[in-house]
């Protein structure tokens, strides 16, 4: 990867991933953001292994007093500007890049120059392999320049001018966890007032690849789910114990 782009990760709690997600970037800088609250102002009682993880696979981990993600990944922009770096790739925490779509995302900064750049993610819930199908918006930014900034009051939204683009696959594990830790990241959302009654025992719990309308707030946003099988690459990065979740 070209040494002008860094990742940045924003990590409330992620030690069942988080390993795997930066095992696999090949990024000259990687900088983790742990929030000392969550999103939905609740205090963290308990912090896990996540700093440690991130530590272990060459990140940069900063704890930082912001209240939303976009604060936090403003911070980083902000962060990583002043370290001299001009791009920086938007990785989640449970976001698995694959090797070959990390070069073709630095070709696209390289040759295609744009201050943000947009591209599709593949969503999974429950196991690995259960990928959600049928999604009308399945879009993120996931690269931008360090001079920009995010939107305040959209998580990981962009603007109008940001560039379309097609880097390869990019895997999103978000509801890809042991059962507690879902019901402890629901409960950290902004967003955490929206979500449905009782969704994580009516659906999250009973969930099998045959439900339909699962999503947590807007239940038509994940309308289905269909098993697939995930490259070799990204399979050996995950948890053996999520898969039987």
């Amino acid at each position: 990867m070209p040494k002008n782009i860094a990742s940045l990760t924003i990590a409330l709690n992620e030690e069942e991933l988080i390993g795997g997600c930066l095992d696999l970037l090949d990024v000259a800088y990687k900088l983790v953001l742990i929030p000392k609250k969550t999103f939905s102002g609740k205090n963290i009682e308990r912090f896990d292994d996540t700093e440690k993880i991130a530590k272990e696979k060459g990140a940069v981990v900063i704890f930082t007093d912001t209240t939303s993600e976009p604060e936090t990944r403003n911070f980083g922009l902000k962060y990583l500007r002043n370290l001299g770096y001009e791009y920086a790739l938007i990785v989640d925490a449970d976001e698995y890049w694959p090797k070959a779509t990390q070069r073709e995302m630095a070709r696209i900064i390289t040759e295609e120059s744009a201050g943000e750049y947009k591209a599709d993610l593949e969503f999974f819930f429950k196991r690995p392999n259960w990928k959600i199908e049928g999604m009308t918006n399945k879009r993120a930014l996931v690269a931008i320049r360090t001079d920009k900034a995010f939107n305040m009051n959209r998580p990981r939204g962009f603007s109008k001018d940001a560039k379309y683009v097609h880097p390869g696959a990019i895997y999103h594990f978000s509801y890809v966890r042991r059962p507690e830790k879902i019901k402890e990241k629901i409960e950290s959302f902004s967003h955490s007032h929206e979500i449905i009654k009782d969704w994580y025992n009516n659906v999250y719990l009973p969930f099998t690849p045959d439900s339909k309308n699962f999503h947590p707030v807007k239940p038509r946003g994940y309308p289905r789910c269909e098993e697939c099988e995930l490259p070799e690459e990204i399979a050996n990065k995950i948890p053996k114990h999520l898969w039987q979740t």
